[in-house]
């Protein structure tokens, strides 16, 4: 199975790392994890459309995000 997984924060001079904790807890290597630091509301995100891209090769996933994971967590 291969699994994927997304963090993202808002500006430059916020920190991923508690989010990708989390993500490695999940048994997500941090290889396989893609990191953003832009705006939510900016779709044009370097490796969000990298993920993506590599998540249309395989069968449907399930992402959330991990720190709204109660208001933000979508299927695919």
């Amino acid at each position: 199975m291969n699994t994927y997984g997304y963090a993202r924060v808002s500006s430059s001079d916020q920190n991923l790392g508690r989010q990708i904790q989390e993500l490695t807890k999940f048994g997500i290597p941090e290889n396989k994890i893609f990191c953003d630091k832009k705006s939510g509301k900016d779709f044009e995100r370097k490796e969000y459309t990298r993920v993506l891209a590599d998540l249309k090769k395989f069968s449907p996933p399930t992402l959330s995000k991990s720190p709204k994971i109660t208001t933000e967590s979508v299927s695919l």
